[in-house]
């Protein structure tokens, strides 16, 4: 339960755990389960009983420990029992005594971390020491004043209980400064919220449509209207005060402000014209204006072209599209298109495209074609068919982001049909997805033995009088491996994707291979992308990709795409300017001069300009006519300026002393007496 926020829910990770202590399971609210490598250093198994003292090398496996078995020299000490390196690069071993031990002239030690909640570990595989995770839990200081507790999680300092300010005022905001108190202790204030208690909530509720007058909204709710010495005399009684234009279907009107202003007159006819479009004569080749007097008047363009036919229209550019469209030339610039003469003005100076200047008119100008070379130093692939192999178990295509960026991708087809019964499986040399029925499934049983289907790579079972099965997992996490289970033999087969090549990644983004059925990471340590796949995904279910596969055509919603599940989600945003979509704030503006009108995320939103100067003894408020801040002072008040809080002190024990902007403020303590 947090002071401020009330009950709040953290994930079970406890119900993620995957039995294995190399790594480190976690629930997430949106992703569900996800697994990576854990700490080094955690006691394991390595399986081998000639070993002892194994640990975790921090990549997710067990690494071997001490050869307990005997040695007489120390290359019988760098073997395990199945031949491979027994290293651990951390702590080399070396026959001593006869017996195998860490060297202790060649042992990695690594130096302290100065972070409170990093580790600096030696990693057995390069025996190179590195910054990971420690400490998790324990307690820390976040360098916030306004922290009561803060504990180490994830590597970094968090907070987890803040300054309870709540001073059980609804009619204040209350917070933490960690500023404001003395010697950079933190301190609680507690602002006045204008207008709490009924009436009036801010100053443009007051607003009286009178330019002459400032409104402003009292701390007792109560609008007030003062007139304005430096307003402009009214122009105006009335419309007969008003010069007319002359014009017909125009008049001139008198405003409530005494302001005068020429529109037009709604529903106006007659032989008067309002504007250039009730004058178009349908030739693009005459410019049609509204004079003042309302008669239309038609200009001839010079150099405009009539035409018959578009053959009549050729400019002589490769680079235009030229058509005749009721009777007049057109000319359309294609995008992107580039003029020559020959193949020289076309080099883009790129290694990997070869450009010619092809389609030459009669006077010699033909237009740039370039064409992607590749293979050598260059990409693989622009394009899905250069892709294409006979495996009907992948899914070819050209990737476009992070290290698969103009190299060919060969993700694994998802075979899962959703049926519990059936056993999903990807054949090449069977020509793709099968879908065998599982023997007994779905039936009653009384024992294993009767739900056997003799496939060496299918784990059959009784479980609660239905025959259950599982595949063995072969995911070797490798994107260029197609990875299998032999039905002959039961073991794991990891196969070579002709032309899958991958890059070195630094991100979770360089790793996304297009299968929404993946979970895609990048290991910080080898830099190599981790493509696991998902239990259960269903690829047919409806997925989004990116933001805009997720928007629900609401201006004042924020559209969320998740990565992990491929699921939308919405949520509103504040102070939204319902429906209005932008490309810059110029589209946004609400014509009010004390607002301020952002383009956030293509959606307007509207910002009130503050005018606070911070003293105690002034009305601030922004003034709606000309959008300047007015500063009025209170009746009675003094006011006391200051450099340092302790100019402030007032010796009342119950009021807080700041010096906040060269003034100095009193806050009352809750509860003080």
């Amino acid at each position: 339960c947090q002071p401020r926020q009330g009950w709040m829910f953290w994930p079970a990770n406890g119900l993620c755990d995957d039995g294995n202590p190399c790594t480190q399971s976690a629930c997430d609210a949106k992703k569900g389960c996800a697994s990576g490598p854990g700490k080094a250093g955690v006691p394991c198994d390595d399986g081998n009983k000639c070993t002892a003292k194994d640990a975790c090398n921090g990549l997710g496996k067990c690494a071997s420990g001490i050869n307990t078995c005997g040695c007489s020299n120390d290359g019988e000490c760098q073997v395990g029992a199945d031949g491979a390196p027994a290293g651990d690069k951390c702590k080399p071993l070396a026959c001593i005594g006869g017996k195998c031990e860490v060297n202790p002239k060649a042992e990695v030690v690594c130096p302290d971390s100065k972070q409170p909640c990093l580790a600096s570990v030696c990693q057995s595989q390069t025996g190179k020491c590195s910054l990971v995770p420690a400490k998790q839990g324990k307690a820390c200081d976040d360098g916030n004043a306004c922290t009561l507790k803060s504990a180490c999680a994830s590597g970094k300092c968090a907070a987890l209980i803040e300054a309870d300010c709540d001073d059980k005022n609804k009619c204040t905001a209350d917070k933490c400064d960690a500023k404001a108190g003395a010697n950079g202790q933190g301190a609680c204030v507690h602002s006045a919220i204008p207008g709490c208690g009924g009436g009036c909530q801010s100053h443009s509720a007051c607003d009286d449509n009178n330019p002459c007058t400032q409104d402003t909204c009292g701390a007792d709710g109560k609008c007030s209207h003062v007139t304005l010495d430096d307003c402009p005399a009214k122009q105006c009684k009335s419309a007969k005060d008003c010069p007319q234009p002359g014009a017909p279907c125009m008049q001139a009107t008198c405003s409530d402000a005494g302001v005068c202003s020429v529109a037009a007159v709604p529903g106006c006819g007659g032989t008067g014209c309002q504007t250039g479009a009730a004058c178009n004569d349908n030739n693009p080749c005459t410019k049609d204006t509204c004079g003042d007097d309302g008669k239309c008047s038609f200009t001839p363009i010079v150099g405009c072209k009539a035409c018959t036919s578009s053959g009549a229209c050729t400019d002589l550019n490769p680079c235009t599209t030229d058509t005749c469209t009721k009777g007049f030339c057109t000319h359309s610039a294609t995008p992107g298109c580039k003029q020559c003469k020959t193949d020289s003005h076309c080099d883009d100076g790129n290694k990997c495209t070869k450009t010619a200047c092809t389609g030459k008119l009669a006077n010699g100008i033909g237009k740039c074609q370039s064409k992607p070379i590749l293979g050598g130093g260059c990409d693989q692939c622009t394009s899905d068919s250069h892709c294409k192999d006979t495996n009907p178990c992948t899914t070819d295509k050209c990737g476009t982001t992070g290290v698969f960026k103009g190299k060919c991708q060969y993700n694994k087809v998802n075979c899962f049909d959703g049926k519990p019964c059936t056993y999903d499986v990807c054949d090449p040399a069977k020509g793709g997805c099968s879908h065998a029925k599982i023997p007994n499934c779905g039936s009653g049983c009384k024992n294993s033995t009767q739900c056997a289907d003799n496939s060496p790579c299918i784990t059959s079972y009784c479980s609660g009088g239905v025959c259950k099965s599982s595949i063995k997992n072969c995911n070797d996490n490798n994107a260029c491996t197609f990875d299998a289970c032999d039905n002959n033999t039961g073991k794991c087969v990891f196969s070579p994707i002709a032309g899958c090549s991958v890059g070195k990644c630094s991100a979770k983004e360089d790793c996304n291979d297009g299968d929404p059925c993946t979970y895609d990471t990048c290991s910080n340590f080898s830099g190599k992308c981790y493509n696991s796949t998902i239990p259960n995904c269903d690829p047919t279910a409806p997925k989004c990709k990116s933001v805009a596969d997720c928007d629900d055509k609401k201006p004042c919603t924020n559209d969320y795409c998740s990565s992990f599940t491929g699921k939308c989600s919405h949520t509103n945003i504040n102070n939204c300017v319902t429906g209005k979509y932008c490309k810059s704030k110029s589209d946004c503006d609400d014509k009010k001069k004390c607002t301020s009108n952002p383009c956030v995320g293509n959606k307007c939103q509207t910002v009130p300009i503050t005018c606070n100067d911070y003293n105690p003894c002034t009305n601030d408020y922004c003034q709606s006519y000309t959008g300047k801040c007015i500063y009025t002072n209170k009746p009675g008040c003094t006011v006391e300026k200051c450099t340092t809080t302790s100019q402030c002190d007032d010796q009342n024990k119950c009021t807080l002393d700041t010096c906040l902007f060269g003034f100095c403020q009193h806050n009352l303590k809750p509860g003080c007496s």
